[in-house]
């Protein structure tokens, strides 16, 4: 696909360059030549791309402050978030009777500690497997190893970065909705929503709390895809 829009496929596809007018500038125009049109282009061709591809996405969503509010020693939230994906992982996993490794993409450089970021991962993953999620006592045993990836060199980080980031605007745009019963529809950001039936789904086609999932929660509303 980038070798049909920009002309070489090893060009990164990435969330902030895409997104903010001075890394477009800088990462795509003044270093390959390739405009605005083009970029557009691309965009529009990755969704109904992913609608067909044999892809399923899964999104862990954390509400920093509402957990800081809730717990008197709140954990780390990218700790809670990495802990909350695996759930889903987990889950997915046995529902397709499947073996899942994690790819990451690589978090070179060291946490606020002083700890290597990659240490810190490897160190919790392997905790979780070994001793299950904290919060729901979920075991592990459908999830393998955890590798680490540079995204230039990986079309699907590339692609979990859009993911991230479209799940990201969901919730910072419309955060309150999700646990709001009273709507007889959520209102979503439009990339979210070209890419809502990708995620995986209950058996009435839930999203909420399969293929996106939210912590902390005070009130579940099962959210469904509609179309």
């Amino acid at each position: 696909m980038k070798r049909a829009f920009w002309g070489n496929p090893d060009i990164e596809l990435k969330s902030n360059w895409v997104r903010i007018p001075s890394a477009r500038r800088k990462n795509y125009t003044d270093k390959h030549g390739i405009q605005q049109k083009q970029i557009e282009s691309l965009l529009a061709a990755v969704y109904p791309w992913l609608e067909n591809a044999p892809i399923r996405l899964l999104a862990a969503v954390v509400d920093k402050q509402q957990m800081e509010a809730r717990y008197k020693e709140p954990h780390y939230s990218g700790t809670v978030a990495y802990t909350v994906f695996l759930q889903r992982l987990q889950k997915y996993a046995a529902k397709v009777n499947a073996t899942a490794n994690v790819v990451f993409d690589d978090p070179a450089g060291k946490s606020p500690g002083g700890f290597d970021w990659r240490d810190l991962l490897l160190r919790l993953h392997a905790k979780l497997l070994k001793h299950g999620c904290p919060y729901t006592r979920t075991t592990f045993d459908r999830i393998g190893t955890l590798t680490f990836t540079d995204s230039t060199a990986s079309p699907f980080v590339q692609i979990a970065d859009q993911v991230s980031y479209n799940v990201f605007r969901q919730f910072r745009d419309h955060g309150d909705a999700w646990e709001d019963d009273s709507l007889k529809n959520l209102p979503m950001y439009k990339y979210f929503q070209l890419m809502i039936d990708m995620f995986d789904q209950g058996p009435s086609r839930q999203f909420a709390g399969f293929g996106v999932t939210k912590w902390p929660i005070d009130k579940k509303v099962q959210w469904v895809v509609t179309g």
